[in-house]
């Protein structure tokens, strides 16, 4: 009997604490925030706009500056934190805005001589001009990497095929002539990817999805992208010399292939590629020809 009385009482307690608690106290957390991130013309910043975030979660923003710009600072919620081509977001608990300022690079002209009067030059593709890629699908564009995909556009968030990377990863390479065929069934003969995927093979960088059969309109994944791109590297020794060793720390780092684990760890560590939000990888998601373009321009720079 007491043994019950006093168990009452206990509860009676804990029944006047919770109801005297503040709201505030016994609130559950806010699950839906938002990080804004924007910057003016010269970079872009990516993830660019509005990002939706849950509560705790972390955020990695890559910031780029276009041929010619210089990053200048960043500003965090107003707080200037000066200039840095990654900035991460921890452990979220509120919403955020950030903001790049990017601005054109001295070149050490006489400040007294009036400017030079420019003509703006026009967009080389009509889809782009606030894409948070810009710059590097301009700059790959320009490398020769890419082309339009019909009407003047250049389709920065359409899928990336197989044919379209191993035909850049060729170019890249300056387009050479591959010394015979590599009998990949679905590669016909004067297919615009032909000698592209002809030469990456004999090279070592193309892969088969099966035996005899390259699929060249397949879609290709973030994980094969960072697989070819890692042989790429290999191929004109630009990859890991001796022994070496990371940590790869994306949250989903255990649903990345057997054969393209190495690629991504090296990549990774390279910075040609940098998490999605959540600090996921994706590695089975499309690779999208933006996210691509930006990929292969850090490449180029790599390779310089």
């Amino acid at each position: 009997m007491k043994t019950s009385l006093r168990l009452l009482s206990v509860l009676f307690c804990v029944c006047l604490i919770a109801a005297a608690a503040p709201q505030s106290a016994l609130a559950v957390p806010e699950t839906a925030l938002t990080v804004v991130s924007s910057c003016n013309k010269g970079g872009s910043i990516y993830p660019g706009g509005m990002v939706n975030v849950t509560y705790g979660s972390s955020i990695t923003f890559l910031l780029t500056a276009d041929p010619g710009y210089e990053l200048v600072t960043v500003y965090v919620d107003g707080n200037e934190i000066g200039p840095m081509p990654y900035y991460s977001l921890s452990n979220i608990t509120s919403s955020h805005v950030i903001n790049a300022v990017f601005a054109p690079k001295d070149d050490g002209s006489d400040s007294a001589l009036p400017p030079i009067q420019t003509v703006p030059t026009p967009e080389i593709y009509s889809d782009i001009a606030s894409h948070w890629a810009h710059g590097s699908i301009v700059r790959a564009s320009e490398l020769g990497l890419f082309s339009g995909t019909g009407d003047g556009k250049f389709s920065p968030d359409e899928a990336m095929t197989r044919g379209m990377l191993a035909t850049a990863l060729w170019r890249m390479a300056g387009s050479p002539e591959p010394s015979g065929s590599a009998g990949f069934s679905d590669v016909l003969g004067g297919a615009w990817y032909e000698k592209a995927v002809d030469w990456g093979a004999e090279n070592g960088i193309i892969i088969g999805k099966s035996e005899g059969v390259f699929d060249p309109d397949g879609i290709v994944t973030r994980e094969q992208t960072a697989a070819m791109v890692f042989r790429y590297l290999n191929c004109f020794g630009k990859g890991p010399q001796g022994l070496w060793m990371t940590d790869l720390d994306y949250t989903d780092k255990e649903s990345i292939s057997e054969y393209a684990f190495e690629g991504v760890t090296y990549c990774t560590m390279k910075g040609l590629f940098v998490g999605k939000l959540g600090n996921v990888f994706d590695p089975q998601g499309s690779a999208t020809r933006a996210e691509t373009a930006v990929v292969l321009v850090r490449l180029s720079d790599l390779m310089a």
